[in-house]
This record gives C-alpha cells, structure tokens and sequence, in this order.
C-alpha cells in the first residue's frame, strides 16, 4: 500500500511487473522480489477496499522509491480492488521471504508485528510476545536491536490475530528457526496486539557463542570485519556500556575467554567510565583490522541481565529434562543436593513453562564437568541467578546427581484403549496429568500431525466415540498445513472440560502393543 496526502491505498497492477516489485522491495530494504512476483498478477493477499490512488506505475529499475517512477496524476485509476498488486520480498541476507513485518503508519523499524500464514497477514498477540522474539525481529529486518515491546492496539475484531507464541534464544536469525508453541493459547486477551520498536540502526558491536544477543563474547565491527576485544584493563564497567548499548538490562558477569585459535583482534585497553552509551565512547587502543593476535591474551566475554540462565536438555520439550545453568560461558549441570521444589519453581517461571511438577536426581557419570552446588532458592525470584549457591566447582564423585525437572507446561500425548499404541483414544499430559480431547471433528491434516509425532505412520482415522461425563484437557484441536507437531496446533483453552464424545485416533502404522 501507498500513502497520499494522509490516505492510504492500494496499487493497481496494471503494467506492473519484476522492475516495479524490485523498486518496491529496494525501498523497503527488503531485497529482492520473490520468484512468485516476477509476472504481474493480482494480489494474493486479497482485495482492498476504498479509492485506488495508484496506477499504471512503470519503473525503469534504477529508482530507489516508487515515488520517482512514472505513473499518472494521483487519484486516476479505472481498476477495481481485484487489480490490486502484491508484492512478496526476500530478505537480502538470507534470501528467503519474510514472513514476518512491521506495520505503522511512518516508521520501518517501528510498528505492530504481524506473521504470513496461510497465505493471510494477521497480528502477533502482545500477552504472548517478548523481548528475546522481538530481538530475533528486529535483526531479522535490518532494524538493528529492539529498544523496546509494548501494546500495539485492538483491531476491533476485524482483522486476523493469530496466538503464535515464541521461545527464542536471541541467537535465531529469523523467528522460524525459534521454538512456536500455540497449543492451549486460545483466544488473545482483549485482542491486544504486539508491537515493537526497534534501533534502527546498524550493530556495531555483538556477543556471539553465549546463550542469546545478552551472553557471550564480545566482537566490534570494523570497516566490515568482525573482531574480538583483548581483556588488558577490561573491567565490569566496560561490560555495563556493552550492556547498556544491546539493550541488555544490568551487566551480570564481566569474565576472560581462553583463545582456542588465531583470530582478528580490533580493539585493546578499553577503559569505559561506565556512564557511556556506546562503547566507541570510551578510550581504547586500536589495531590494525588485519592483524591476528597469536599471543596468550584472552577474548572478553559479557553476560548482561537479559540473558537467560537455565536450560534443560535430555528431555522431551523444552520443558522438562535435566537442569543446565550458564556461568563464564560454560555450561554446568546442578547438583542435587538440598535440591528443593522452590528451586524447580524459580527454573519453570524462567523458562515460561509453568509451576513446578516434580524435581528429581539423575545420575551423570564422570567428574570433569563444571557443577553449581548448594542452590537455594526462596522460591520468588524471577532468575536461577538471583538465588543464593554454596560454590562452583568438579563433581565430588564419579556419580554425581544432577537435578532433573517436569514444568506443568510440558505436553506429551499418546493413544490408549486400542490393540496396539498407535490407536485409541487420545489423551494429553498437560500440568502433571493426563486428559482426553473432546472433538467430535478432526481435520486429516490434524491427525496426520499427531501420528507423525507418535511415530506411527503419516495419516490415519478418526473417529468421536461417545464416552461417558469424564473430563478433559482440550475441546478441540486444529493443525493448520504448516504446522507438523501438537504444540503448534491451535486449540481451545487449556481447561477441565466436559463432553460428551472424546476423539479417537487410528494410525496407518501398527504399533507394538
């Protein structure tokens, strides 16, 4: 769309073709148009509405807007909202379409999120989005860093809000290689949009190789080539300035990498009042970009407080398995002993994964690794690094117990009551129990979906089978074509519900019994 004089409105697409999509995408420093928009066509993203105040645009290529193409006197159009044009961009790093944006009135890098889905553009939900997802954006279109998330507006019900929630590291290049969870989200509350405003501006400096864009060791651009900083004099109020700058929060740690290998070194002695808003502020030492340290000093590594601390792994989804926290680059597992449920409560409410189910010891063979000992937590704090330890250090045995957890939004699934565990009836695990799904209908794309992830086959049957009042987990469940596992899948709320027909699944592959 184009904006005239404070109105907003389609382009027809008459003459439109490949040189008006590359004008249009080169404006929008979006790279270039998609294969599909190489012809032109009417828009697959649907018709418009109001006064088509564009038309007949013909470019020669070289424009940088599509203000300084040829086209007629505003307002003279003979074409119907069914000739409205639409463009798909690639993005220029990656060369893929994007199919996420930004949507205002004025601004690139600022506005409300909205996602392609289906073929439909609709709004990302604000209770559902934050800061990590919005930084995955942000860099995703060029827009720098997200200074801030908040509030976009209600739609009115008028337009589309899909319920799309992500769980991004920061590291992701785009919000698809982030982990998407829409199962049991429902309806967005008060239809309440996200919205973001980023930097805009280019990075000049990053943390790579740490836990997200908060964690990690320190690397400055310079004419185009990425290097490191050498830690002679770097201290914790040269961590805050590098924290401050990504809009990070507070710096937690301020620590010294070993170097494993040759590599370019920009920067030497940087010594920061601590007050600066961008490091390029404080005094340093430069070195010539081409110059490769092979002395012994180390790489400066910085943790600032928006970086997550915890992880699980060795489990089934992201919420549950055994307990990881990052310290100095490192990840330490964390000892068992005076292990408590608070612990586990501080760990799923970092995760945003719920309450505590249980917590539980695992053995893990061999001393070498790094351990946290005598964690405790009052059970209120919003970070595992907001709690007191004991120490850091080697395993005391052989056999030393790491703790292991189940956060109350872990999901599982299975079928149960047929011959073999690839038919039956359908339940969910969900907050420490199991439950059925009341759906008297399923789509084949939802069941192929869920037998796929019981690695039963690629389709199979469905079929409601009247039951009698038992509670259940779900209403209904709905996988829309692009999603492939359960957690995608939109549904009802999350709720005790009673019904009168609970689904029934059949796959296409047997299972053993």
């Amino acid at each position: 769309m184009v904006r005239h004089r404070g109105q907003w409105s389609t382009v027809c697409s008459y003459f439109w073709g490949a040189t008006e999509a590359t004008v249009v995408c080169k404006q929008l420093g979006c790279g270039g148009p998609h294969e599909d928009d190489l012809e032109a066509k009417a828009s697959s993203f649907g018709a418009g509405s109001g006064k088509i105040l564009l038309s007949q645009v013909r470019c020669f290529g070289k424009e940088s807007t599509i203000w300084e193409c040829n086209h007629p006197m505003w307002g003279i159009s003979h074409c119907g909202h069914k000739d409205d044009v639409g463009v798909t961009c690639k993005d220029k790093r990656t060369g893929l379409s994007s199919d996420f944006r930004l949507v205002s009135d004025s601004q690139r890098c600022s506005g409300r999120v909205e996602m392609m889905f289906e073929g439909k553009w609709g709004a990302l939900c604000h209770s559902h989005w934050d800061l990590q997802a919005a930084n995955v954006l942000c860099r995703h279109l060029q827009c720098g860093t997200a200074v801030s998330i908040s509030d976009g507006g209600n739609l009115g019900g008028k337009d589309l809000i899909w319920t799309d929630r992500f769980h991004c590291k920061g590291t992701e290049s785009n919000l698809r290689e982030c982990t998407n969870s829409v199962l049991g989200n429902g309806m967005c509350p008060d239809q309440a949009t996200a919205k973001v405003t980023c930097s805009g501006t280019t990075e000049s400096l990053r943390l790579v190789d740490g836990t997200s864009h908060c964690d990690g060791t320190l690397e400055v651009l310079q004419n185009d080539i990425w290097g490191r900083v050498a830690d002679h004099e770097w201290d914790i109020k040269d961590a805050q300035v590098v924290c401050r700058q990504l809009q990070c929060g507070e710096v937690i740690d301020s620590f010294t990498l070993k170097r494993t290998e040759d590599r370019i070194v920009h920067w030497d002695r940087v010594l920061c009042t601590g007050s600066e808003r961008d490091l390029n502020e404080c005094s340093k030492t430069q070195l010539k970009s081409s110059d490769v340290s092979t002395d012994a000093r180390g790489d400066v590594g910085v943790t600032c407080s928006e970086s997550p601390s915890v992880q699980l792994v060795d489990g089934h989804g992201r919420c549950a398995g055994t307990v990881q926290v990052h310290h100095q680059g490192e990840w330490a597992w964390i000892s068992s002993d005076s292990w408590t449920l608070a612990n586990a409560d501080v760990i799923c409410r970092e995760l945003r994964c719920g309450h505590a189910i249980n917590a539980t010891p695992v053995v893990k063979t061999g001393g070498g690794d790094l351990w946290l000992k005598g964690l405790r937590c009052a059970g209120h704090e919003s970070k595992l690094r907001e709690c007191p330890s004991s120490s850091w250090g080697p395993a005391d045995s052989e056999d030393q117990e790491a703790a292991k957890i189940v956060c109350s939004d872990f999901t599982d699934l299975r079928l149960v009551g047929g011959a073999n565990r690839c038919e039956g009836r359908l339940e969910i695990y969900y907050n420490g129990s199991w439950g059925s799904v009341c759906d008297k209908e399923m789509t084949p794309h939802t069941v192929s979906v869920l037998c796929g992830q019981l690695g039963c086959g690629s389709g199979g049957l469905y079929q409601g089978v009247t039951s009698d009042d038992a509670p259940s987990w779900l209403e209904f469940i709905n996988c829309r074509s692009r999603d492939r596992s359960l957690s995608e899948c939109p549904s009802s709320p999350w709720g005790r519900n009673m019904c009168s027909a609970r689904a029934h699944i059949q796959c296409t592959r047997e299972g053993s019994a």
